[in-house]
């Protein structure tokens, strides 16, 4: 979708016709896993390191539920919690 957006190269967007697959997309992907994951020395520091930043993504929620609530007073809520 990206490569269609024109974020990405025009590559990225050719599905191959044998497999029905995009070999570049997965292969850019595969090279973003690895880069990713080399930093961490085990599998424990990668898990640790994903966890905090799923208790910091979950922390953000009420702090914004918060703010929006104190400051767009106006906005339109189709639940309120």
């Amino acid at each position: 979708a990206w490569a269609r957006n024109g974020t990405l190269f025009g590559i990225f967007s050719k599905v191959n016709k044998d497999t029905g697959t995009p070999r570049a997309s997965l292969w850019l992907s595969f090279a973003l896993s690895i880069f990713w994951t080399l930093p961490f020395p085990s599998w424990n520091a990668l898990v640790n390191v994903c966890s905090v930043a799923l208790i910091l993504s979950y922390a953000i929620a009420p702090i914004s539920s918060a703010a929006l609530r104190v400051n767009a007073k106006d906005l339109d809520r189709p639940f309120y919690l």
